[in-house]
């Protein structure tokens, strides 16, 4: 019996407009006057994830940043799993061979960079695949408009601040391609060498680096074991890799129509995609199951 739903947010919980569906809405609603806790496992950070679940009127827990901060439903900080300073100059220096990669630090602050250029090519790629018929002015607009909705302070060098910084922790390291090249795969067995770092994604141009202790699975165990509910009792639904650790955990793993294959294959159902409302379908159909049990 499902006694804790957990969504990841981006290509799942948001259609491609990057918003809650109101059928999402309305399934996560059911189930809560039912009793059953909603909570939100998501790569983003805190501030990222805030403006479309408040516009959604959805106040829950937030796993954010990979299971690298955990919130309570009053944005009340929980848990930090930081990345080692040691490990990020690592991954700064291996880095620094490859011209075509964008890299970002998610500090427990906010969002950090020192390549303001490359971080707007880079919403443009990501705003250009959620929205496949917008014209180029529509896809101008709407990379501005999301500039400006997750904000980041930029500064000369990121590893001259990790050297300098004291009291500030690195949640992840976000890297992308800002081009079609062999960068990002050469880059990644690079980085696999290094130890205490989980190493994942969430679309296939990106890398996603935390601690090996910041994994959505291990902060869903750390949740439900909390709530005192088995993990054969949690529902879990992504789309990407970096939902694998929970998706492959409890006993309702749930893929969406659009994930990735190696997901689909590890999930226990696969429903719509994020743009059809699948997490609403997924919800139900899992409901309805077990009253007619």
């Amino acid at each position: 019996m499902i006694k804790l739903i957990v969504s990841d947010m981006d290509g799942t919980l948001l259609d491609n407009t990057l918003n809650v569906t109101k059928e999402n809405k309305d399934a996560i609603l059911y189930t809560t006057k039912k009793g059953i806790p909603f909570v939100i496992a998501t790569g983003r950070h805190l501030n990222e994830a805030l403006p479309a679940l408040k516009a959604a009127d959805l106040h829950c827990p937030i796993i954010s940043a990979n299971g690298a901060a955990i919130y309570n439903e009053h944005q009340e900080l929980i848990k930090v799993n930081a990345i080692s300073p040691n490990n990020v100059l690592a991954v700064l220096e291996i880095a620094e061979k490859y011209d075509t990669l964008f890299i970002e630090l998610m500090m427990l602050s906010g969002i950090l960079s020192d390549q303001p250029k490359k971080r707007e090519m880079m919403m443009k790629t990501f705003i250009s695949g959620r929205l496949h018929n917008g014209t180029p002015e529509e896809i101008e607009l709407a990379v501005k408009e999301k500039l400006k909705e997750f904000p980041v302070s930029y500064v000369s060098s990121l590893q001259q601040f990790i050297k300098e910084e004291k009291t500030d922790k690195v949640l992840k390291i976000f890297v992308c391609n800002t081009v079609q090249n062999e960068q990002l795969d050469a880059f990644r067995q690079d980085i696999s060498q290094l130890s205490d770092v989980s190493i994942t994604s969430s679309h296939p141009e990106n890398i996603e680096i935390n601690s090996l202790y910041a994994q959505k699975g291990i902060a869903v165990k750390d949740m439900a074991r909390q709530m005192n509910i088995s993990l054969e009792d949690v529902f879990a639904i992504g789309d990407n890799m970096n939902d694998y650790s929970m998706i492959s955990v409890v006993g309702y793993g749930v893929a969406m129509g659009n994930a990735v294959p190696n997901l689909k294959k590890a999930a226990r159902y696969v429903t719509d995609k994020n743009f059809e409302s699948g997490v609403a379908k997924a919800i139900y159909h899992f409901v309805n199951e077990e009253n007619l049990a």
